[in-house]
């Protein structure tokens, strides 16, 4: 699969606590019954005001604030933690979580996904040149533009030019030839299953 989204093909969904809105960016499987069940999901959401995440039992869950100052996150009785800007913070999706804004409202970038299934790798990319994505057993590559001007080519065949707001995804195999660059920021994240994972570590 290579296929660019754009902000026209994302859907908005009510978070599961009632408190607010997500733009859910893409997710596996496309077409579940139930919004909050899934194996993995790529979303944005707007914070506007101090109060509880939704809880996510059995999900992993790493969050980037892409605008806003950041958030103090007090997660369960005995945990805090500063989430400042571009900066991916993972954690049990299933934790009790409560936020507070540090300067005003945030937007922040959400990948999930479910524990002993998925496993996921998030970067936040600056002014890249040239990055070849690693050779890696079966698995996907999203792309999410926060600014800039970026490019990425794929098997030396096609070539994608995502702008902000705009992502980028990208199935690879072993062997695949993946580049990517650009002047600006964006996220990347690399989704494999468990499985693929375990056997990428044994082939290692």
């Amino acid at each position: 699969m290579q296929r660019l989204l754009t902000p026209a093909d994302y859907m908005t969904t009510p978070w599961k606590n009632g408190r607010g809105s997500t733009i859910e960016i893409m997710r596996e499987p496309a077409d579940g019954n139930d919004a909050f069940d899934f194996g993995w999901r790529v979303s944005l959401a707007s914070v506007l005001e101090d109060g509880p995440f939704s809880a996510f039992p059995g999900i992993d869950r790493t969050i980037v604030v892409v605008e806003g100052s950041g958030m103090e996150l007090a997660l369960g009785p005995n945990r805090t933690h500063r989430l400042l800007p571009l900066t991916p913070f993972a954690f049990d999706g299933g934790t009790d979580v409560t936020s507070k804004l540090i300067g005003g409202p945030v937007r922040d970038f959400n990948i999930m996904v479910k524990r002993g299934v998925w496993r996921c790798e998030v970067d936040v990319l600056r002014d890249v040149q040239q990055f070849a994505l690693p050779l890696m057993m079966p698995g996907l590559m999203l792309l999410h533009v926060i600014d800039g001007t970026w490019h990425a080519r794929a098997d030396r065949l096609n070539d994608f030019n995502p702008v902000a707001q705009e992502t980028l995804c990208l199935q690879y195999d072993r062997g695949a030839g993946y580049v990517v660059n650009g002047a600006g920021t964006a996220i990347m994240v690399r989704l494999r299953t468990v499985r693929s994972w375990s056997l990428a570590l044994e082939a290692g």
